[in-house]
Protein backbone atom coordinates (compact mmCIF):
# COMPACT_ATOMS: atom_id res chain seq x y z
CA UNK A 1 0.00 0.00 0.00
CA UNK A 2 1.57 3.52 -1.20
CA UNK A 3 2.19 5.58 2.22
CA UNK A 4 -0.58 7.83 1.06
CA UNK A 5 -3.36 5.09 0.56
CA UNK A 6 -2.07 3.92 4.06
CA UNK A 7 -2.78 7.39 5.42
CA UNK A 8 -6.16 8.00 4.20
CA UNK A 9 -6.92 4.29 5.30
CA UNK A 10 -6.00 5.40 8.84
CA UNK A 11 -7.71 8.65 8.55
CA UNK A 12 -10.62 6.51 7.24
CA UNK A 13 -10.82 4.06 9.97
CA UNK A 14 -10.30 6.50 12.67
CA UNK A 15 -13.39 8.31 11.42
CA UNK A 16 -15.73 4.92 11.30
CA UNK A 17 -14.27 4.30 15.05
CA UNK A 18 -15.73 7.50 16.15
CA UNK A 19 -19.31 7.39 14.58
CA UNK A 20 -19.57 3.68 16.02
CA UNK A 21 -18.49 5.13 19.62
CA UNK A 22 -21.15 7.69 19.20
CA UNK A 23 -24.06 4.50 17.98
CA UNK A 24 -22.81 3.31 20.74
CA UNK A 25 -23.56 5.69 22.84
CA UNK A 26 -26.81 6.77 21.46
CA UNK A 27 -28.10 3.46 21.20
CA UNK A 28 -30.53 1.37 23.75
CA UNK A 29 -30.80 -2.00 21.89
CA UNK A 30 -28.02 -4.28 23.52
CA UNK A 31 -28.49 -6.57 20.31
CA UNK A 32 -27.42 -3.58 18.44
CA UNK A 33 -25.14 -2.34 20.96
CA UNK A 34 -22.78 -5.74 20.93
CA UNK A 35 -23.53 -5.88 17.23
CA UNK A 36 -21.81 -2.65 17.06
CA UNK A 37 -19.04 -3.40 19.59
CA UNK A 38 -17.86 -6.50 17.98
CA UNK A 39 -17.04 -4.06 14.35
CA UNK A 40 -15.66 -1.47 17.10
CA UNK A 41 -13.28 -3.84 18.00
CA UNK A 42 -12.31 -5.16 14.32
CA UNK A 43 -11.80 -1.93 13.60
CA UNK A 44 -9.34 -1.14 16.33
CA UNK A 45 -7.84 -4.44 15.28
CA UNK A 46 -7.12 -2.92 11.65
CA UNK A 47 -6.32 0.46 12.90
CA UNK A 48 -3.18 -1.21 15.09
CA UNK A 49 -2.13 -3.15 11.63
CA UNK A 50 -2.49 -0.29 9.69
CA UNK A 51 -0.39 1.93 12.52
CA UNK A 52 1.81 -0.65 12.37
CA UNK A 53 2.63 -0.71 8.81
CA UNK A 54 2.96 2.94 8.84
CA UNK A 55 6.65 2.59 11.03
Amino acid sequence: MAPEELEAAIESTAKKIHELLEQIGADSDPQEKRRLERRLKELRILQRWQLGQRS
